[in-house]
């Protein structure tokens, strides 16, 4: 059940039964850019706020390239990054990786 309705550049399937699954390999995840996003973002947010702590805990998966933690960690915290905040924020390329997780 989906109880946030602010989703963005998603795909809509209209059907009965229906299954997208959207998956990112190990090759697929650009650390580095991660890591420059992830930055970036954490200098758009207000100081010593509770977004600025959830940009700075994604950053610091990213610096230790622990996939599961930084997914684990997204999906955990999926109500901020699926925010107005983060969309006005974050970069297109952040943006469209959050997405895709599965």
């Amino acid at each position: 059940m989906i109880n946030n309705t602010n989703l963005h550049n998603s795909i809509i399937t209209i059907g009965n039964n229906n299954t997208i699954n959207n998956q990112i390999s190990e090759e697929a995840v650009d650390w580095e850019m991660l890591e420059c996003e992830f930055l970036n973002l954490l200098h758009a947010m207000p100081m010593n706020s509770e977004a600025s702590n959830t940009v700075r805990s994604a950053f610091k998966h990213t610096v230790a390239k622990d996939k599961g933690k930084l997914f684990d960690f997204i999906k955990s915290h999926a109500s901020f990054f699926t925010s107005s905040l983060f969309h006005n924020s974050a970069s297109t390329l952040l943006i469209h990786f959050i997405n895709n997780l599965q």
